[in-house]
């Protein structure tokens, strides 16, 4: 063997040992770049859970919600910006606003989806609404439950120096019952029913209806446009307050036979008395006619976002009650208010995990 062999098998092994390396490099390099059919399919599903996370969140947020509530001056509109405050405070990307309405309209309005996803209402309209009823023509199909709230007085408001004292008395003089289909013009209208009047006859004999909202009320009657006021909500109430800085007042009570007699033939109201001294010179009690208000929600809103609306009025709720001393945002009373199938799925969850059910 001659001396040049050595060296030459030395460097076709060393190209031998480069060229595998080579190889060995590729192939771990194509590894790393395409996964293996077990890495695909577990980075499928994660991408899967984490659309449906996202798909899932945007569901619920953001989001704009409409509260429909009463009067500009009334219980029902303040509470509502309260409301409103809370809820957009308390759930990130939550937008509401705050409109006007009246009981029966905002029942329309929520259940047809209509610029209002929140409202404002009373039992008996929220039963008759879910029935096909009184003021309702068709069964309401998206209504729910979402929460009782208060206690609302009937009050029917005359300057003191007129010569109206009883119901009676309405006959031929001027009346403002607030504005057509709203929870307080169909409770008044009902009970003049029961004296055996209409707006026609009223109207016939000399009087007049107008068909005003709460907050146009004062200006009316202080100016001599109109005899009789009729608002509801708490006492004192606003409203009434604003008149009686102006001008002495007086209540018009209902007699107990009258009272017996609506509640019979309209369930759902309640038997009221607004107490001595609520308002100046009114040294005795008031009996009368109420309602139970409460909120209501469209029953087509996903349950997540009920859920969060719910948990965020009810842990504020003694903002709320504090407010607003005829409020009693309370879970009880919410069940005493709605059967249980009529509470939206999402307030319902939040109520039987407080009650540990």
């Amino acid at each position: 063997m001659s001396g040049k062999a050595p060296s030459l098998w030395l460097r076709t092994a060393a190209v031998f040992v480069l060229l595998a390396l080579v190889v060995v490099y590729a192939v771990g390099c194509g590894g790393q770049g395409k996964p293996s059919g077990e890495e695909q399919k577990e980075s499928g599903k994660e991408s899967t859970e984490k659309a449906s996370e996202e798909k899932k969140e945007s569901a619920i947020t953001p989001t704009n919600i409409v509260i429909t509530t009463g009067s500009a001056g009334t219980g029902w509109y303040a509470s509502g910006a309260k409301i409103a405050e809370i809820l957009m405070a308390e759930i990130p990307g939550l937008n509401v606003s705050v409109v006007e309405g009246g009981g029966v309209a905002n029942l329309k309005l929520v259940n047809e989806g209509r610029n209002a996803d929140i409202g404002y209402a009373e039992t008996a309209a929220f039963q008759e609404a879910l029935a096909g009823t009184g003021e309702f023509t068709e069964k309401a199909t998206n209504l729910a439950g979402l929460a009782a709230i208060s206690r609302d007085y009937l009050q029917i408001v005359v300057p003191a120096k007129s010569d109206i004292y009883k119901i009676e008395d309405f006959k031929d003089k001027r009346l403002l019952p607030t504005k057509k289909g709203w929870g307080t013009e169909v409770m008044m209208r009902r009970l003049l029913e029961l004296y055996g009047m209409t707006y026609d006859t009223i109207r016939q004999a000399g009087g007049n209806v107008s068909f005003t909202s709460m907050g146009e009320m004062p200006a009316l009657v202080k100016d001599g446009h109109a005899d009789i006021m009729c608002v509801r909500g708490a006492v004192p109430l606003g409203i009434v307050l604003e008149l009686e800085a102006s001008t002495p007042i007086r209540l018009i009570p209902i007699e107990k036979e009258k009272i017996q007699e609506f509640l019979e033939k309209y369930p759902g109201y309640i038997e009221t008395e607004i107490p001595a001294n609520t308002y100046k010179g009114q040294t005795e009690p008031v009996p009368g006619l109420g309602i139970r208000t409460i909120l209501m929600i469209r029953k087509d809103l996903p349950e997540d976002l009920v859920y969060k609306i719910t948990k965020a009025l009810y842990e504020n709720r003694e903002q709320i009650n504090s407010s607003f001393p005829d409020y009693n945002i309370d879970a009880e009373e919410t069940f005493k208010a709605f059967k249980e199938s009529e509470i939206h799925p999402g307030a319902l969850k939040y109520y039987k995990e407080i009650a540990g059910k």
